[in-house]
């Protein structure tokens, strides 16, 4: 017993140098953040910052509406990023501690948890050896430790799942349900979309398990103990239904769609692309042993091994089940990574049987050297499966032939190591000197705070998605929003009602657009950013490079107008006379006489151009542009247009293949992108809209990325400035109290002068009740 716990420690101590010197070599001794630069530094700390800065506002542990995000969404659209996440939840004790490092610090910890209950998992099964080549194979499988910098909410729920492996060995063994049914409701308050896949991976376990208990199957009996230990299950669920009900009415109209059509036939014909679980960290990130494996498991092994192989045999190999575990929207192997537990656990019952009895591993790697033939025909381009295959076979030919255990597990971890390396060495961490939320813009923020004690919206003009969720502090409030989850009916507003200039990939990202009539319409009575000259707005301060700007010919968040316009006759109009009616008319769904006159003219520009690093040919429908690196295209304007906004739109016929990359043009900074063809997230942005609002225009520079396109449909529009003022101004301003408005409750006063509507630039969502 003695030697066991010195066994322990001594493990325990090398797996914590092991994630010591990982996040040391990874980090460069502390010069980058532990977080990539994807996602980690504009969602996964920025949001639960969010909540907390939220809580500590309102001492409201379940809120219902984030107004400071996405000009005021049902915050069960966030819930994805932590809402009641126990991880998150806790850092609310600690005021003093930045959500970055607490992030950063926890995920640590959370993998470190993770490791060293798989191996306490692992040990009442096996022997030692086993026990730690398993556990070595699950801390460097690719998903684990990659994620906990880059996309925490595919790991941070790992540690509750094995607790619930745990709690499975504990029910059939003494009838305990507590930590089963807690670690299920663990799970699903910690991540709701990888719950699914990890409630199935206890379920398979459950399976195993009674299998490996019960010498013969009775399947009365079997669906009775089946339903009894559902039924624990569904214990720990109904628990997080607080959590699970409202985020599942939000997904059914809240998700960004995915760009995958589906051939029905192709979900259930096999797919041999090893990518889509091997190696790969957006999936069991597993190296070929896993497969070998899974074929010991069906030949050699006993019934409750051959259920657990042929299952996690066909989960991996028919893509119907990845799509449904993504909720039918895309194909994407990371649902796989709840699975890795039980991966691992199969491949500890082919270590345990190999090293008892050598001779069992010929038939298992005849047919494994069978199947990889087959999957390299499929895979010819990838030369570390071939590596991988080889050095496999040697191993295993070396553990049958001479019995050499020492070298056979050498290898396999070698193979493991260069694969986690490789998944690693492509991650890039958030510098320390790369500071997004400048503190110039801290300090903009603050002031605007002290001055006006009004309501409005502010816009950080350069920000970007870095941005896009920086509620910097709990006064603040903004259109911009980046989640898998937002309202669609807002989203759908922002990216077909205003022309706005579409300059990110994904639908699910909303940031600041360089459009004055959508900043006008949502009261971004001010604007922080670079030096510009845009109507409408005054530079009021600067600090550094940044410039505070203010326009008080903003809409109020809310008003009551007396000009209507029926829903009818608005769809009838087209870009960009809707956006016109948009800011002059309340559009309602009933018949009323709008006596609509547009100010707006249709013009043809007449200009000098040049150009550069681009091929022009003009066609009969279309123009096509042939553009190298850094094409840009300069069209000096014959008549200067002065105080009046600029409207442009074209449509785009072709999509460049991802290989060259996304299609963008860049007019006067107002930048559109195409995501390139096969994309999964694409933003279908095929028509191009730019407002382009300079006091003084006598010169449009466009940029172009490098690809080829396919221009048609070119229109131009203009429209004074000043006739755009005068034709929205007519209104009662419904005056927010912003001091009052906290939480779910937004409250101010209106003194209505005319008989109309009242419109509210808040996203309309199902539960809002409104008092009088």
């Amino acid at each position: 017993m003695e030697n066991s716990k010195k066994k322990d420690l001594i493990f325990i101590l090398s797996i914590t140098l092991f994630l010591i010197l990982y996040i040391l070599v990874i980090t460069k001794f502390g010069s980058f953040f532990y977080g990539s630069v994807i996602d980690w530094n504009c969602q996964h700390y920025m949001i639960p910052d969010y909540f907390r800065k939220l809580f500590y506002e309102t001492k409201d542990i379940f809120p219902d509406f984030a107004m400071n995000l996405g000009s005021g969404q049902n915050i069960y659209y966030l819930s994805y990023y932590g809402l009641l996440n126990p991880i998150i939840l806790l850092s609310y004790l600690f005021p003093n501690i930045s959500m970055k490092t607490y992030l950063q610090v926890s995920s640590i910890i959370t993998v470190w948890v993770s490791i060293i209950l798989l191996y306490k998992w692992l040990k009442t099964k096996f022997d030692y050896k086993v026990v730690v080549i398993s556990t070595i194979l699950f801390t460097l499988a690719s998903p684990l430790l990659f994620h906990s910098h880059r996309h925490i909410m595919f790991i941070n729920y790992i540690p509750f799942l094995i607790m619930g492996l745990i709690g499975v060995d504990k029910y059939f063994k003494s009838n305990k349900k507590t930590l089963l049914a807690l670690s299920i409701f663990l799970i699903t308050s910690t991540s709701y979309f990888f719950s699914i896949g990890a409630i199935l991976s206890i379920i398979i376990y459950g399976i195993y398990v009674y299998l490996s208990k019960n010498k013969s199957i009775k399947f009365k009996q079997f669906i009775k103990d089946g339903i009894k230990f559902l039924f624990v299950i569904i214990i720990g669920i109904m628990m997080s239904s607080v959590l699970l009900i409202p985020t599942f009415i939000t997904l059914l109209n809240g998700r960004a769609g995915g760009n995958i059509n589906n051939n029905l036939l192709s979900l259930f014909l096999p797919n041999l692309n090893l990518g889509n679980y091997l190696y790969n960290s957006y999936t069991l990130g597993l190296t070929s042993i896993v497969i070998f494996s899974l074929l010991y498991g069906i030949i050699k092994l006993k019934k409750e091994n051959k259920f657990l192989s042929i299952l996690l045999l066909i989960l991996i190999t028919f893509p119907v089940f990845i799509y449904l575990l993504n909720g039918t929207l895309y194909i994407n192997a990371k649902v796989l990574i709840p699975f890795l537990p039980v991966y691992i656990l199969s491949i500890s019952n082919m270590l345990d049987g190999v090293f008892t009895d050598k001779s069992t591993i010929k038939y298992p790697l005849i047919a494994y050297i069978i199947i990889i033939l087959i999957f390299l025909l499929f895979n010819k381009s990838n030369y570390i499966y071939l590596f991988d295959f080889i050095l496999l076979i040697i191993a295993f030919l070396i553990l049958m032939k001479s019995k050499k255990e020492k070298v056979f597990i050498a290898i396999i971890l070698i193979i493991s190591f260069i694969s986690f390396i490789v998944v690693n060495c492509d991650e890039k961490l958030v510098s320390r000197e790369d500071v997004r939320v400048l503190p110039e813009v801290e300090s903009l923020v603050n002031y605007i705070h002290d001055i006006d004690k009004s309501f409005y919206r502010i816009s950080d003009r350069d920000g970007g998605l870095y941005t896009a969720n920086n509620v910097i502090n709990i006064d603040t409030y903004q259109t911009t929003i980046y989640s898998s989850l937002s309202n669609q009916n807002y989203r759908n507003f922002y990216y077909n009602n205003l022309g706005n200039d579409i300059l990110n990939r994904s639908n699910g990202q909303l940031s600041n657009p360089k459009n004055l009539l959508f900043n006008i319409y949502f009261g971004n009575k001010y604007i922080i950013g670079n030096e510009t000259n845009e109507l409408g707005y005054m530079p009021l301060k600067k600090e550094n490079n940044k410039v505070l700007y203010l326009n008080k010919n903003v809409l109020p968040v809310g008003y009551s107008k007396s000009n209507l316009m029926s829903l009818d006759e608005f769809n009838k109009l087209k870009y960009p006379y809707n956006v016109e009616a948009i800011m002059n008319y309340v559009i309602v769904d009933k018949n009323v006489n709008s006596n609509y006159k547009t100010k707006i003219e249709k013009t043809e520009l007449e200009y000098d151009y040049n150009y550069e690093n681009v091929v022009i040919n003009r066609e009969n429908d279309y123009v096509s542009i042939e553009s190298l690196n850094n094409g840009k295209i300069t069209l000096d304007l014959k008549n200067k247009l002065t105080d009046k906004i600029l409207f442009i739109r074209f449509d785009m016929l072709e999509t460049n293949s991802c290989s060259i990359g996304d299609s963008y043009i860049s007019i006067n900074g107002v930048l559109n992108k195409l995501t390139c063809k096969g994309w999964k997230y694409n933003n279908q942005n095929t028509t191009f809209e730019y407002t382009i609002s300079s006091k003084n225009l006598d010169k449009l520079s466009i940029s172009l990325a490098k690809g080829k396109y396919k221009i048609s449909n070119v229109e131009i529009f203009t429209i004074s400035y000043q006739d755009l003022v005068n034709g929205y101004s007519d209104y009662d301003s419904f005056e927010i109290n912003s001091e009052k408005t906290k939480g779910d409750v937004i409250e101010g006063t209106i003194n209505v002068t005319k008989e109309g509507y009242f419109n509210l630039s808040v996203p309309y969502d199902n539960g809002f009740t409104i008092y009088l």
